[in-house]
């Protein structure tokens, strides 16, 4: 996936940017989401909101990269937003 791939590649600002911004887009897709669906919104928010944390404490790692993309692999909805998301950063 291009926009995993993109992803790996930028700047640890960058990286807490995108990812805010996809939480922020799931927690208002989650508002409709049914007892399953919610469950799962929820741990991929607690994944991801973990990770800009630990990209704030500059305390990531290869393995926390690899566990967060593959998190994201696993939302296509997130990944057609981080897509347009890294379009537009060029």
């Amino acid at each position: 996936m291009a926009a995993l791939e993109k992803f790996s590649g930028l700047s640890p600002v960058a990286k807490a940017t995108a990812l805010t911004r996809l939480v922020h887009a799931e927690t208002m897709r989650a508002r409709d989401a049914g007892a399953d669906e919610l469950r799962a919104s929820n741990i991929l928010v607690h994944d991801l909101s973990g990770y800009i944390a630990a990209i704030l404490d500059g305390r990531t790692s290869p393995e926390q990269d690899a566990a967060v993309l593959q998190a994201l692999s696993a939302a296509p909805h997130l990944i057609a937003q981080l897509d347009a998301l890294l379009a537009k950063k060029g």
